[in-house]
């Protein structure tokens, strides 16, 4: 299974108890398909960037969850056919690297070599 990220914007007009019904809709939609959800975060009421189905304002759910990769089209063709949502995205969470080890400064290099006792010759890095 693989994480995931869904950013859901709701229909503004909504009274609470509707949006409430809709986020567990979308969490049980989530669920049948196979998913665990790992965190909810409700953002509340915001300003869209330009209007989405005649709205200027929409609700914004964020749900961080996992499932299996070959179930995500389902998920798509299953919120597509939810009025309440204007608008959602799903991006997969991709896990960063470690960076590599930092290279150690000639003079530290060095140091270490007096320290250990050891022949600046052996110390030194081969070009």
């Amino acid at each position: 299974m693989e994480n995931y990220e869904g950013l859901f914007i709701i229909d503004p007009d909504l009274t609470s108890d509707v949006s409430k019904a809709t986020l567990e809709s979308i969490q049980e939609v989530l669920t049948k398909q196979g998913g665990v959800i790992a965190d909810t975060q409700d953002w509340g009421r915001r300003k869209l960037s330009y209007l989405v189905k005649k709205k200027r304002e929409g609700v914004y759910i964020l749900v961080n969850f996992s499932i299996k990769t070959e179930m995500i089209a389902r998920l798509h063709s299953l919120l597509r056919l939810n009025d309440q949502i204007l608008k959602y995205l799903i991006t997969r969470k991709v896990e960063t690297r470690q960076a590599p080890p930092q290279r150690i400064p000639k003079k530290q290099l060095l140091a270490n070599a007096a320290a250990a006792e050891l022949p600046v010759a052996a110390a030194e890095p081969q070009p």
